[in-house]
C-alpha cells in the first residue's frame, strides 16, 4: 500500500473519529494557509477514555503533531511566507 493512500485513509478515519467524538476537536489545529490539520503538541496523554483507549491515543493515531506560529501558520507555510 502506498504511503499517499495510507495518509488519505488516516485523514478520512481521523475526520470520522472527530465526527463521532466532537469534543476532541478542540485538540486539532489547522493551518490558515494550507489547511493541513494536526494535533496540538500540548495535548495531554489522556483526554478521555473511549472503549478502553484514551481519546489522545486515537488522535495521535490519525494526526501528526503540528505547531502553529502566532499567525496561525504551520512551520512550512510560515517559512514560505517569510521569504516573500
Amino acid at each position: 500500500m502506498s504511503e499517499r493512500f495510507s495518509k488519505k485513509r488516516n485523514r478520512y478515519r481521523g475526520e470520522k473519529y472527530l465526527q463521532a467524538y466532537p469534543r476532541h476537536e478542540k485538540w486539532i489545529v489547522e493551518c490558515l494557509c494550507c489547511h493541513k490539520k494536526g494535533y496540538d503538541p500540548q495535548m495531554p496523554e489522556q483526554i478521555s477514555v473511549v472503549e478502553g483507549n484514551t481519546g489522545a491515543e486515537q488522535i495521535r493515531k490519525y494526526y501528526s503533531p503540528m505547531l502553529l506560529d502566532e499567525n496561525g501558520y504551520c512551520e512550512q507555510c510560515s517559512k514560505v511566507l517569510v521569504k516573500k
